[in-house]
């Protein structure tokens, strides 16, 4: 009688650990697989049609207790890997949680609006790791540039971010085209010809872009 409670009381546990990981969203595949199927278990035991030990009863209410709070944990432990929470947007160790884009052809005025849209920016690319990080990323994508923040008033000045500081990394040699008078708004480009920060015009348009939030 007394195996029996606790055959239940387990059960619930594993009910009770279902429920809070699915309603959490942040439940790992394989723990939930686990979990149902000892819940199974346990189910056709409480029926009679397996027995537990008093051990295996132990091993398996210490099992679920630790599940049950490790989760609960991880949900509401800024460690997840889960903080972008954006529609569209992926996170990024180097860019952080950012959206690429690639269709219709669009100004740096009107990319920068879409962005802002969303609640967030044009990617400041902010050191070496990440300008590397975003060629790779537009090789793996086929694309050869894109706009990213940075903008200038007239040839001669420097580019600034949108807070109106000066840009923190324009790469070894700076922009490339840096003085040439239509280059006031920035792009990075990654192709067989060059590999680097380009200025276009207010006019020009690109086919790409990418926002980070």
């Amino acid at each position: 009688m007394r195996r029996d409670v606790m055959k239940c009381l387990i059960l619930c546990l594993v009910i009770s650990q279902m429920v809070i990981s699915t309603a959490a969203l942040t439940t790992n595949n394989r723990i939930l697989l686990s979990t149902a199927v000892v819940g199974t278990a346990l189910a056709f035991s409480v029926s009679g049609d397996y027995v537990f030990s008093v051990e295996e009863l132990a091993l398996l209410s210490a099992g679920i207790m630790f599940l049950s709070f490790y989760n609960r944990d991880s949900a509401t432990s800024g460690t997840s890997t889960s903080t972008c929470t954006a529609p569209d947007y992926i996170q990024d160790s180097l860019l952080g949680c950012y959206r690429l884009q690639v269709g219709a052809l669009l100004t740096y005025d009107q990319a920068k609006l879409l962005c802002q849209a969303d609640g967030g920016r044009l990617l400041l690319v902010n050191s070496e790791a990440e300008a590397t990080r975003l060629q790779s990323l537009l090789m793996s994508a086929g694309i050869q540039r894109l706009w990213v923040q940075g903008t200038r008033s007239a040839v001669g000045t420097p580019y600034l971010a949108d807070d109106g500081t000066p840009l923190p990394y324009t790469g070894p040699t700076g922009v490339l085209n840096n003085n040439e008078a239509n280059s006031v708004r920035l792009s990075y480009e990654s192709s067989n010809v060059q590999t680097g920060f380009l200025g276009y015009s207010t006019t020009d348009t690109l086919n790409a872009f990418i926002c980070e939030i």
